[in-house]
């Protein structure tokens, strides 16, 4: 059974599922972990922006972002 976030299980579902079949548990926790890690941490986003605008408010305006760009 695949993680769908748009409706996740409940506690109960989990159980009752667990009972009959545990290796798609184990499939759904997988992919709800994989999920959770791929959202980011929205504090480090904040902080990332927040160096940004210090450099656009330097008067640096071009800000290389990805790494590929360092090699234009």
């Amino acid at each position: 059974m695949k993680y769908d976030p748009e409706n996740p299980l409940t506690e109960e579902q989990l159980d009752k599922l667990g009972k009959e079949d545990f290796d798609s548990v184990l499939e759904y926790l997988d992919g709800m972990s994989n999920h959770q890690k791929r959202k980011g941490n929205p504090k480090v986003k904040e902080h990332k922006e927040q160096k940004r605008q210090s450099l656009r408010d330097s008067g640096i305006d071009k800000i290389k972002t990805n790494r590929d760009q360092w090699f234009d």
